[in-house]
């Protein structure tokens, strides 16, 4: 069964409350402690990461801040370990078999969005699938340009030269640790 289109984190955290609530209630409220600690050492990598990639881009003046970063990223597998042995991947895994375009769309772009802005990067264009169309609108609030193309199944975000690839294959094989993330922070507030 496919989880309805959502507009928002807020009406995700209530369909995720909603259909899986009995895990909720044994999981989350017992983990609240670990959920932040993940947010914070998460965030603590992420800054460091991007500390890492600003000096790596001053100093090869050839690569943008975008390719140090990523590079960075590639290097150090740190920002993907925090999530690899966590106690909620029973719930991530029945997210992601239930969900299309609710993982796909919302929270990642969202979230992404988000890194674009704080590196100050010309706007982005999100391709989508053109049922995503609505949901995608709400979520990414005019900071992308949005263009629907039947060839995609999920959502493709590309901005400064960049691409940022969200369909449903890349989501499941290499994609986990991101929507992990993002659920964890919905359900931590």
């Amino acid at each position: 069964m496919k989880m309805k289109t959502i507009g928002n984190l807020g009406l995700l955290k209530k369909e995720i409350e909603k259909r899986y609530q009995h895990r909720i209630d044994k999981v989350v409220q017992e983990e609240k402690t670990l959920i932040q600690e993940m947010k914070t050492k998460s965030d603590e990598i992420i800054v460091a990461l991007k500390s890492t990639a600003n000096d790596k881009a001053k100093k090869e003046s050839r690569i943008s801040h975008d390719t140090a970063f990523n590079e960075v990223m590639a290097e150090s597998k740190k920002g993907f370990e925090l999530f690899s042995e966590d106690k909620y991947q029973e719930i991530f895994d029945e997210v992601i078999k239930d969900s299309d375009t609710v993982c796909l769309g919302k929270g990642f772009i969202v979230w992404v969005s988000s890194f674009i802005n704080d590196q100050k990067l010309e706007k982005p264009t999100v391709r989508c699938s053109p049922k995503a169309v609505p949901a995608l609108k709400k979520a990414i609030k005019g900071k992308a340009d949005l263009i629907a193309d039947k060839k995609i199944k999920g959502a493709v975000i590309e901005t400064n030269g960049m691409s940022y690839d969200f369909t449903l294959e890349t989501l499941l094989e290499t994609k986990k640790d991101y929507l992990r993330r993002i659920i964890a922070d919905v359900l931590a507030r």
